[in-house]
């Protein structure tokens, strides 16, 4: 059990009339408050005391503010869930939480309409986890999030037509998602020690090739599902995973920055029917690894360097599959590509 905890126990104790017990019918929820005080939130403690408090579907932003109306022995909360809440296209302060703080917050469906970049305020030191999924144009953290010190897990799936500057020393993990779309620029993402960023399901439709230049830990990288028909390059430090599937490609861009064992997800572009030779042999001849399932390349007579010298030294043998305007639809083999081109 940690220090706080067993004072707060020791504090009870003492303050407790003689012969009665804490865990009486009055006091038995602490540190959490009787529950008919809570309605429609609840609320429990594990046995370290953490608290956890879920709230559904509340009419108003009055009664989320009510929960945090001095009912708690202490103002440090381990989780917020608040979920499927009609807040009528309020606003989110600091004010509602009334100086508590939390180490986990999750909100989704709230019908927020804004959250005010001093919401959190009083989380800065505690925040480790963030969810938040609304139907908002603008983020519900600041973009500088230096501020939140243990701030490690950032989930988010907003309106945002273009993803504002983020910042943070600490961020190990990010997930943006967009509902309409959105462009990714160079100063967006200065994250100094951030190793996994999802963007996928993103409606993303610009990237610059410099995006990630300022996040030089990344490891893994998801942008699969974005509309990246007119994508050309992308840099990195030195990534491990790129996923690029379903995102409309029609070349292979040039992706700059892979480790030596990384792995380059291509599969499922309909559109892919060529693949630019110099861009991918610079991936393969830095043993990058090229997954291209579902992938139906035309029969061009410009893809024939795919097929290497022989059978043995073919690039993509088995994995990328011919176009229909070829004369069979089978494995992307040198007879066929031969019998194509003459």
């Amino acid at each position: 059990m940690n220090p706080d905890a067993l004072l707060y126990l020791l504090l009870l104790a003492v303050t407790l009339p003689t012969g009665h017990s804490m865990y009486q019918d009055d006091v038995k929820a602490w540190p959490c408050p009787n529950p008919e005080e809570l309605v429609p939130c609840t609320c429990y403690a594990d046995e370290d005391l953490n608290l956890f408090v879920d709230c559904q579907d509340l009419p108003n932003l009055e009664t989320l503010q009510d929960v945090f109306d001095e009912k708690f022995p202490f103002k440090k909360f381990f989780r917020l869930q608040v979920s499927n809440s009609e807040f009528s296209n309020g606003s989110l302060t600091k004010e509602v939480f009334n100086g508590f703080s939390f180490r986990e917050v999750i909100m989704y469906d709230n019908n927020l309409i804004s959250v005010e970049p001093t919401a959190f305020e009083d989380s800065y030191a505690e925040l480790s986890f963030f969810e938040f999924s609304d139907d908002m144009e603008t983020f519900p953290l600041p973009g500088d999030m230096s501020d939140f010190t243990e701030l490690h897990e950032v989930v988010m799936s907003v309106n945002c037509s273009s993803i504002p500057d983020l910042v943070s020393p600490n961020v190990i993990s990010l997930s943006v998602r967009c509902w309409n779309e959105a462009e990714l620029k160079s100063t967006t993402l200065s994250f100094t020690n951030l190793m996994t960023l999802h963007l996928h399901d993103s409606s993303l439709t610009t990237i610059d090739p410099d995006s990630f230049q300022n996040s030089p830990k990344l490891l893994t990288v998801t942008l699969n599902r974005n509309n990246l028909d007119a994508i050309v390059e992308l840099n990195f430090v030195n990534l491990l995973e790129l996923d690029l599937s379903d995102s409309c490609l029609e070349d292979m861009p040039h992706i700059l920055g892979m480790q030596e064992n990384g792995v380059v997800r291509i599969s499922y572009n309909d559109e892919l029917k060529k693949m630019n030779e110099n861009n991918t042999l610079e991936l393969i001849n830095g043993n990058v690894t090229i997954e291209a399932e579902g992938v139906s390349l035309g029969c061009d007579c410009n893809l024939r360097w795919l097929l290497g010298k022989n059978d043995a030294e073919m690039y993509l043998n088995n994995v990328v599959k011919v176009g229909t305007d070829c004369p069979q639809s089978t494995n992307y083999t040198r007879n066929i590509l031969n019998q194509f081109c003459g």
